[in-house]
């Protein structure tokens, strides 16, 4: 929604104050466009576009949400040893999700062209299944 807001509870009588208190901006100096706003007046082009656009197939965004999923489960399932829990690698996660893996390489890229040095990385971005 292109902005930051902050919810303050009075001590006193318990009643709200919801306030904004900063917007996000481009690197273009450009406020992101707020999505109610622009709904509002029929218009699609709000919030962040990509640089890159990724698009998922239905076996890939299964794929990516199940690894995403089996990630986040609570670190207290870890000690159940009667039930371990599957963890993908980096390298398995990168593959599962097809756009963070472009997002990472457009980076990369971005940092070879301004003469940045790659930090070494802890394994490859694919994995052989």
């Amino acid at each position: 929604k292109g902005s930051v807001q902050v919810v303050v509870t009075d001590t006193g009588d318990g009643s709200q104050l919801k306030y904004t208190m900063a917007y996000y901006y481009l690197p273009s100096d450009q406020p992101v466009k707020n999505r109610h706003v622009m709904e509002k007046i029929g218009r699609k082009d709000w919030g962040v576009a990509p640089d890159v656009e990724v698009e998922l197939k239905l076996n890939e965004l299964r794929e990516m949400i199940d690894v995403q999923r089996a990630n986040d489960v609570l670190a207290k399932a870890d000690h159940d040893q009667s039930n371990p829990v599957k963890r993908f690698s980096l390298a398995e996660t990168l593959k599962s999700d097809p756009q963070l893996e472009v997002g990472i390489l457009v980076l990369k890229a971005r940092m070879i062209q301004a003469g940045i040095e790659l930090p070494p990385t802890a394994e490859p971005a694919t994995s052989e299944k």
